[in-house]
């Protein structure tokens, strides 16, 4: 008959699982040594993108999801003295996810497994650098757009034209939740072009535009471009192009 051999803690004689992380002690005994060092401040940092509230880990971000956050703050606290337990994020305010590039620091409850039965919650201080991704990098440089809209008109509409873009500046791209650019150059003597920096953004121009204009649709295609994107590389991402002639 096999004997079988099951690991116990060298202190108590428990029986456990091996961990290296707690020098093989098991879970009880590694915590009366070390229980100090949870009682202490806990400081981890995360970045935050300035322009759309991204979250970055390593070279990648990430929306900032209650999950996206959660898995990020723990790996960050793997980093800590908190490596060898077992963490649960307690559930945060979503406004708090909302805000979180418009804020320096916020306090998040997490919960700690320090025993097989026992829980401790302690509150973690995340400091909040402010950054800019990748994409919100280019758009800021004005060399990112996914919408490309060419205006055709007669002459005496330009000043009214312009307004009207103005307006659409001042009620609509001030207002955004995430940085985005319009770009606007003339076109010859009868044409604007106008570069947006998200197709979303584009439609709601040529809607904001529809209420002043007919607008006849010329032409409609996409275009690829290629883009620089964090640790993934190169990224293309798919143009949208119009040519579009105003009527009164």
């Amino acid at each position: 008959m096999a004997l079988e051999y099951k690991y116990v803690c060298p202190k108590c004689g428990a029986p456990t699982n091996y961990s290296s992380e707690r020098q093989g002690l098991c879970i009880e005994c590694y915590l009366k040594k070390h229980r100090a060092k949870i009682d202490r401040d806990i400081k981890i940092k995360i970045d935050v993108c300035i322009g759309c509230g991204r979250v970055r880990y390593g070279k990648d971000w990430f929306l900032p999801s209650f999950e996206n956050l959660a898995t990020i703050i723990k790996k960050q606290l793997k980093k800590t003295v908190l490596r060898p337990y077992d963490i649960q994020i307690e559930d945060m305010d979503r406004r708090t996810l909302t805000e979180l590039r418009d804020l320096k620091k916020i306090f998040i409850p997490i919960k700690i497994s320090v025993t097989n039965r026992d829980t401790i919650i302690r509150h973690v201080e995340i400091d909040i650098n402010k950054a800019f991704c990748s994409i919100c990098s280019k758009k800021q440089s004005g060399r990112y757009y996914e919408s490309v809209i060419h205006l055709r008109f007669q002459k005496e509409m330009q000043d009214n034209l312009i307004d009207v873009i103005n307006r659409f500046v001042e009620e609509k791209l001030y207002r955004s939740e995430t940085l985005e650019i319009i770009d606007v150059k003339k076109e010859g003597g009868k044409g604007v072009v106008v570069r947006l920096s998200s197709k979303k953004l584009a439609r709601n121009f040529l809607g904001y535009l529809g209420q002043s204009f007919s607008l006849i649709i010329l032409k409609r295609y996409t275009e690829p471009i290629i883009l620089e994107s964090g640790s993934h590389g190169k990224k293309q991402i798919s143009v949208e192009k119009y040519i579009i002639r105003l009527m009164r």
